[in-house]
């Protein structure tokens, strides 16, 4: 599911959540990606990058992988998620995934603002 609209009530960004089919799993399969880009064009290129890299047989575990990742890296002091940090992770967990895969990783790597 991918979210364009910004409410702000709630605070919401544009992003692609993954959830699991059992609520239950939600804490441990669940994934929520903010995107630095909120234009309908560049929101359904990445969803279509998310949606091709988790149909893959470790897709899933590669995204879950860099959630993981990312969120041991917040706890450091002056973290930054900055373009830096985004491509050295994605280029560390690239030969997860089949080589097909390389433009999506890259459109996901320069304009993902978070991930949880």
């Amino acid at each position: 599911m991918t979210k364009s609209k910004a409410f702000l009530i709630f605070g919401n960004s544009p992003h692609t959540a993954i959830m699991p089919n059992n609520p239950i799993e939600l804490g441990r399969y669940g994934i929520k990606l903010d995107w630095q880009v909120s234009g309908e064009v560049e929101l359904a290129h990445l969803h279509k990058a998310v949606l091709n890299i988790v149909k893959e047989k470790e897709g899933l575990s590669f995204l879950l992988a860099l959630r993981d990742h990312i969120a041991l890296l917040r706890q450091l002091p002056h973290f930054e998620f900055s373009p830096l940090v985004k491509s050295g992770l994605l280029e560390d967990m690239r030969d997860q995934l089949p080589p097909a895969h390389e433009a999506g990783i890259k459109l996901i790597a320069t304009n993902i603002k978070a991930i949880r």
